[in-house]
């Protein structure tokens, strides 16, 4: 936990830079391969899930591009992933850290950011989101009492060409 922050705080510090994507992986640039290249298979019996030390991290992957899902009788069908990119390439990065930390000692600027209500069944959760960066802090708490869960990375707007059309 203490690496994460550390690195954290040296990219704000450094630039006030926004980390972009998680440890070199980044949505729409990044490939299953790559992920499996850094960080070999996953450690989970989910294919997608890695159990780290100081967080559990979940890749999101592409399946079928802008093309719809199989149809399978008896199961909704699926919507579409909305990126047009390859088969495995990385959509999104989830990270929930196993212990959380005050987003104060963090050091982040928010004021790029955007603060959402997250789940409407928590009523203390809320989340800062970045849409330009592709970047999600994950909160619990309001006020002075808020700490981060986790991150989410997403694509950047800037790749909003790589949308698949309605």
């Amino acid at each position: 936990m203490t690496r994460i922050i550390t690195i954290l705080l040296a990219i704000v510090v450094a630039g006030g830079q926004i980390p972009r994507g998680y440890r070199g992986i980044v949505p729409l640039k990044s490939t299953r391969e790559d992920v499996e290249r850094l960080f070999g298979k996953p450690t989970d019996s989910e294919p997608e899930i890695y159990q780290f030390r100081d967080e559990i991290v979940t890749f999101g992957y592409a399946k079928y591009g802008c093309k719809p899902a199989p149809v399978v009788p008896g199961w909704p069908n699926p919507p579409l992933e909305g990126w047009n990119v390859p088969p495995d390439t990385v959509l999104v990065v989830r990270i929930n850290l196993r212990k959380q930390v005050p987003l104060g000692s963090l050091g982040f600027d928010l004021t790029t950011f955007k603060k959402v209500r997250g789940d409407t069944d928590v009523g203390s959760h809320f989340q800062y989101v970045d849409e330009e960066a592709g970047l999600t802090i994950d909160l619990n708490g309001d006020g002075g009492t808020e700490t981060v869960r986790g991150y989410i990375y997403e694509p950047e707007a800037k790749y909003k060409d790589l949308r698949c059309s309605e």
